[in-house]
Formats: structure tokens, sequence, C-alpha cells
């Protein structure tokens, strides 16, 4: 199954309807109505940028409370897409994923996005969260490795490969 079926899925689990159509001008958008939970999700969205788009929702669907959409507190709103995205990256990518791919072979940023089947931009965001979580660097137990963060690159002790 594709990412963006396997997080559809998780929110069918969990109650909540994905309905595909945009609304409002948002590629996506939780409502909560009668007790119900809805996610709109724009139809023209790429399958890679659906998957991002769904984790997000689902993001706002467990750590937001209350109508951010017609909030005039801009803090407020900044703080719930913060929290959404951050609980995205945490469903959709690790550091151990882009681990893997480059000892793959990966060796740029777009070959990355290939390979993890996810957008660019937000795995550069995924880089910024981690880099607020584990500081400049991210250090494995089991093989050695070590994740700069900034620039993005591994080093062990047998490479030493760069993104």
């Amino acid at each position: 199954m594709r990412s963006d079926e396997i997080i559809e899925q998780i929110m069918t689990d969990s109650g909540i309807r994905v309905i595909d159509k945009a609304v409002g001008g948002y590629k996506g958008l939780l409502v909560r109505m009668d007790g119900n939970s809805y996610i709109f999700v724009d139809p023209k969205a790429t399958q890679r940028t659906r998957a991002t788009i769904l984790a997000e929702e689902f993001g706002h669907y467990k750590t937001s409370v209350g109508d951010t959409v017609r909030s005039s507190d801009d803090v407020r709103i900044h703080r719930a897409e913060e929290r959404a995205l951050r609980s995205a990256v945490d469903m959709l990518v690790s550091p151990e994923d882009v681990i893997q791919a480059i000892r793959a072979g990966v060796r740029n940023w777009y070959e990355l996005s290939e390979v993890l089947d996810l957008s660019e931009p937000f795995l550069r965001h995924a880089v910024e969260i981690w880099k607020q979580r584990y500081g400049p660097v991210y250090c494995t137990d089991e093989k050695g490795d070590v994740l700069w963060l900034e620039p993005l690159s591994l080093h062990s002790s047998f490479t030493e490969e760069y993104i």
C-alpha cells in the first residue's frame, strides 16, 4: 500500500471520513461537525502531496482544539499548524529512514524525496524539526552512525556521505 492509502486507512479506522473535495482554497481541511470528523483533500493533490496533507490533517485531529481557520490569533494558528506538522513528520518519516536512504545511495534532496515518496519541502521541514528535537546531530547505537542535520550528511566509522 502507498503511504497515502495507509494514512487514509488509519483515519477510517479512527472514524474520520476522507472526502476528495477542495474547500475554501485549502489543500486539506479538518472539519468536526455533529460528532463526526471529516478531512477534505484537494483532489488535484499529487499522491506524494496527498500523503503529507492527510498526515498533517490527522495531526490536527490528534492535537488541535477549536476552530483555527476563522481565528484571528496568529500565534494560536501557528502553534496549531506546527503541532500538526510535527505529528505528520513523526507519522511519515524518521531519521533512520534517511540513514537507510543515504546508505542505499541517495546523494541529494531530489533523490531522497523520490526514495521516501515525500515532497522535498516536507523533508526539509522534517530535518528542521529533528534539529530542534535532537540538536545538530542524530546518533544511532546499532551501527555507530551519526546523521548530521546541518548540512544533512551521514558519518560512520566506514564512510562519510553527504546530501
